[in-house]
């Protein structure tokens, strides 16, 4: 029989508050609102730059609060398992 190992929650990874807002800006789709932010900026069409720009802005703020979150949840989990074990 095949040991698999401990059935245990990894250690926290969480880099802090910083790190969770920069991640918000690997998504694909978010980046390409960026370009079509600054491609608006350049075209003169300023409606449509603040219009995209509060897109991202909002994106990025949801995105955050719901991974800092899901985060502080997953300490709290963890923090009451080995108040158990």
């Amino acid at each position: 029989m095949k040991k698999e190992g401990f059935n245990e929650i990894g250690r926290d990874e969480s880099g802090g508050i910083i790190k969770i807002l920069l991640n918000q800006f690997k998504n694909f789709l978010l980046l390409l609102l960026i370009f079509a932010a600054i491609l608006s900026l350049v075209l003169g069409e300023l409606s449509d730059f603040f219009g995209i720009s509060a897109i991202i802005f909002l994106t990025v703020i949801l995105g955050f609060v719901q991974e800092y979150r899901a985060e502080r949840a997953m300490a709290a989990h963890k923090k009451n398992i080995r108040a158990i074990l």
